[in-house]
């Protein structure tokens, strides 16, 4: 197996993903990140969202994220400030003052968390991550442009992730990780998951 190389997060940053959820998997849905010191989540009750980049700890939405649809997320965060946002389907749900940890190095996980049972049960597609907070207007775009923004200054990453099993709707397309991740007893091995998988299942791609 491979080895999963540590890696460290910018210290400001905005993530922006696609997710259809599928069920709920533990407490939480753990959809990107590198455990509590930078990572978006979901509250597997409430169906809220947590912005956990930089430790905004303990701070949950009032959106909720309802099953079988697309649904845009985006989060920002400056560790400087501890200013941080997050945005539903291009709209703030909520801004704190909590971001004021500059990760340190980690496994970045994306659909779930390295080490850990707790995974996002549905689909993920175009995950990407910014070395800066992009404007409540870029967010906004972001989500209306379903993929074809063209906003790339900042732009670290960007994971496109294959169709399996059927695209989705408005052609944001992904891929249903729910059947690989609970099938798979290694899932710590970073194959498909995880920063520096030498598997295809998801692969960096450019603008």
């Amino acid at each position: 197996m491979a080895e999963v190389p540590s890696f460290t997060p910018p210290a400001n940053s905005t993530i922006s993903l696609w997710y259809v959820n599928l069920g709920w998997d533990a407490v939480f849905n753990r959809l990107f990140g590198n455990a509590d010191a930078y990572e978006i989540k979901l509250d597997g009750v409430a169906h809220t969202i947590y912005n956990e980049l930089c430790k905004g700890t303990n701070t949950a939405g009032t959106s909720v994220v309802t099953g079988g649809t697309w649904t845009h997320i985006a989060c920002t965060a400056n560790s400087t400030t501890g200013a941080g946002s997050c945005y539903v389907n291009g709209v703030l749900d909520y801004a704190t003052t909590l971001h004021t940890t500059a990760p340190g190095a980690g496994i970045l996980g994306i659909g779930g968390r390295y080490g850990s049972e707790q995974v996002a049960i549905g689909i993920l597609e175009d995950v990407r991550m910014y070395n800066r907070v992009l404007s409540a207007g870029e967010i906004q775009t972001l989500y209306s442009c379903h993929g074809t923004d063209g906003i790339i200054s900042g732009l670290l990453h960007r994971w496109i992730l294959h169709t399996k099993g059927g695209a989705g709707a408005d052609g944001v397309g992904g891929d249903n990780i729910m059947d690989t991740l609970k099938a798979t007893a290694n899932v710590e091995d970073g194959d498909a998951y995880y920063w520096g998988g030498k598997n295809a299942y998801r692969r960096r791609a450019g603008c």
